[in-house]
């Protein structure tokens, strides 16, 4: 039996013959099919797009600029000028962070005396230790009540530099903390610095002090690894009228 529906003929309820379009688009497929690697020859795959996206990461020359600006200017994150460094004040403090974490500055202020100690710009003969009080309203492990401040939080910066002003070593503590219990740990934290010749260097061989400083614990006693020809009486030296010209040049050691 058969019925004609259109342009198909039904014989006993199958489809016996199709259109010749249907059956010329039924070879091509079957004639790219049967070639090898015909479909993938016909469609091929989108590129794949780049991962990341987002907007770039902004320079980080152009960040350290900016976290320079706010330590010297020592003002807040929200004053600084982002137009004139095109970084947003979120970047520059999250930056920080994470260069904090990562012991950044430490590792810079090491390559720079490297740098300046194969160049010869350490002057070793003579260092000055002193510190400065500064206020910590928000608190911390190195804060304490500040006896200059009338009591208030604050926090203690101990400075070891050369007879130039370079900083060779920087701790922290609380307020309270006397002076004369950091002298030593300061001179511990300086790290060897390599030089012209020889091994590397991290001890003067002259120190110049405040009278906070001038304790008779610390003058029987040479720091470790100071030079042989040195007593504790020249190690330990603090110059006449030290206190008075505090901030400005200081007069010539004896001897």
């Amino acid at each position: 039996m058969s019925v004609v529906c259109g342009d198909r003929m039904i014989v006993g309820g199958t489809p016996a013959s199709r259109s010749a379009s249907s059956v010329r688009r039924s070879d091509s497929g079957a004639s790219s099919r049967s070639r090898p690697g015909g479909a993938l020859r016909r469609s091929k795959s989108p590129p794949r797009r780049a991962q990341g996206g987002g907007i770039a990461r902004v320079d980080d020359r152009a960040v350290l600029a900016a976290i320079v600006y706010v330590t010297q200017a020592v003002c807040s994150w929200w004053k600084l000028p982002t137009p004139l460094f095109g970084v947003s004040r979120a970047t520059a403090h999250r930056r920080f962070a994470e260069w904090t974490r990562d012991s950044l500055w430490d590792r810079m202020h090491q390559a720079v005396l490297d740098r300046l100690g194969a160049a010869g710009g350490i002057d070793w003969p003579r260092a000055v230790v002193d510190s400065i009080s500064v206020r910590a309203e928000k608190g911390g492990d190195l804060t304490g009540p500040s006896p200059v401040d009338r009591g208030k939080p604050g926090s203690k910066i101990h400075v070891l530099c050369d007879r130039t002003g370079l900083p060779l070593t920087v701790l922290t503590s609380a307020a309270n903390t006397h002076d004369s219990q950091l002298l030593l740990p300061l001179l511990d934290a300086v790290a060897p610095v390599r030089g012209r010749r020889g091994r590397p260097r991290h001890r003067p061989d002259k120190l110049h002090a405040d009278k906070a400083y001038d304790q008779p614990a610390l003058r029987q006693q040479s720091p470790p690894g100071a030079s042989g020809s040195a007593s504790p009486e020249r190690m330990w030296s603090r110059p006449p009228g030290w206190a008075a010209t505090a901030g400005s040049s200081s007069p010539a050691c004896p001897g």
